[in-house]
């Protein structure tokens, strides 16, 4: 109801809340309500699984005022990431900063995440920290973060283990995209 009434309402963390997924259907049917402006939502920690992806999704091709999501530490895995990516995709979303840490995110999640980042316009900061891709993964996006298409600005990949090789490729990127920060 807050959020509805509320147009004022900026930012909002419910981080460490037990949301679950039905409470992140109620909360997505809220951020899709015409008065809602929240621009920044933290749903951190909040036992979200895939179940609920589907209508984050929504708002993140729907919503036009919602600039950062932090989803990190619930159990989405690549199905949850690439329902995301499907809202992420569309046409006109705005969404700045999607941090995805701990999300079980594997290799097949990049595929989905490298293919939005070539698709989106708007995604300056991806957070993929504690996730379990490795250097396929992680070679899936950097093909993405190579085109001009790609303006991601921040990729941070904390506690992610990659080859030697991946390494020097990740450094040599950022060299060449003096636009791109890779934190690791």
């Amino acid at each position: 109801r807050v959020l509805r009434a509320k147009d004022s309402l900026k930012e909002l963390s419910l981080a460490g809340n037990k949301l679950g997924d039905e409470g992140a259907q109620v909360l997505c049917e809220s951020l899709l309500e015409p008065g809602c402006q929240l621009e920044s939502l933290w749903v951190k920690y909040c036992g979200l699984t895939a179940a609920c992806c589907s209508h984050f999704s929504s708002v993140l091709a729907q919503n036009k005022f919602l600039l950062e999501l932090q989803i990190s530490e619930n159990r989405l895995g690549d199905a949850g990431v690439q329902e995301l990516c499907q809202g992420l995709g569309q046409p006109g979303s705005v969404m700045r900063s999607l941090w995805l840490g701990e999300c079980d995110v594997t290799d097949v999640g990049c595929l989905s995440l490298a293919k939005t980042l070539l698709a989106n316009d708007s995604l300056r900061e991806l957070d993929l920290s504690n996730n379990c891709m490795g250097d396929e993964g992680i070679q899936m996006l950097l093909e993405s973060l190579r085109q001009p298409s790609c303006h991601l600005e921040q990729l941070v990949l904390y506690d992610i283990y990659w080859s030697l090789e991946m390494d020097r490729q990740l450094q040599a990127l950022e060299k060449e995209k003096s636009s791109l920060r890779i934190i690791s």
